[in-house]
């Protein structure tokens, strides 16, 4: 896989380490490359529920339990509450799934009552998991007003646009996706989205 990506030029990190850009061109070449063997994989598993007739029957749900920071902010791997690692890979298709990009905050942790839904099988009312179906038939355009995480000595609630952070570096922190969506300005202490944060700081703490 990796010779389809020699040569490959990609966005640089959102860095500013001692890293040499040639090296991080190197990383992401092999990172691509291994994209490309999952997505050769997951083709063959798709055309084998074609081969048996059951591929239009099946709801198909690619995912992960992490990002990658990939040499943003001078980070790798994951446990990090920026986005390129918080933010979890999802695709789903399969019947009754016509949106394409869903930006509304939801989580993994709704994917075993989507399952239910799927199945026909009743949601018993004390999971905290939601269906996501109502949304992947386009049938609504609103799931959840935030999500939350958490990790080690972090902890976050992020509503779609804003994010707000405890726990981790020069903390908290209080971040615009809409006009920032590289994570580079901390508004914490700007008194003209003190409303927003508010908010955020309660749902983080809300029971």
């Amino acid at each position: 896989m990796k010779q389809l990506y020699t040569g490959a030029r990609f966005p640089a990190p959102n860095s500013d380490g001692d890293i040499p850009p040639a090296v991080h061109q190197e990383v992401r070449r092999n990172y691509a490359a291994m994209v490309e063997n999952i997505d050769r994989w997951t083709g063959r598993f798709l055309d084998k529920l074609a081969q048996r007739g059951e591929l239009e029957n099946t709801l198909i749900v690619f995912s992960s339990d992490h990002g990658e920071m990939l040499g943003d902010h001078d980070l790798w791997g994951k446990t990090q509450p920026y986005h390129p690692s918080v933010s979890v890979p999802m695709v789903i298709t399969g019947p009754d799934v016509h949106r394409a990009i869903l930006t509304t905050p939801h989580t993994l942790l709704d994917l075993p009552a989507t399952f239910l839904d799927y199945a026909g099988i009743s949601i018993p009312e004390s999971f905290d998991s939601r269906s996501l179906r109502p949304l992947l038939a386009g049938r609504t355009a609103t799931h959840r007003t935030f999500v939350r995480s958490g990790l080690h000595t972090w902890q976050m609630v992020y509503d779609g646009r804003y994010k707000y952070v405890e726990g981790f570096a020069d903390s908290p922190q209080f971040f615009d996706l809409e006009t920032d969506p590289l994570e580079n300005t901390n508004l914490q202490n700007h008194s003209d989205v003190g409303a927003q944060r508010d908010r955020l700081r309660a749902c983080l703490h809300a029971h």
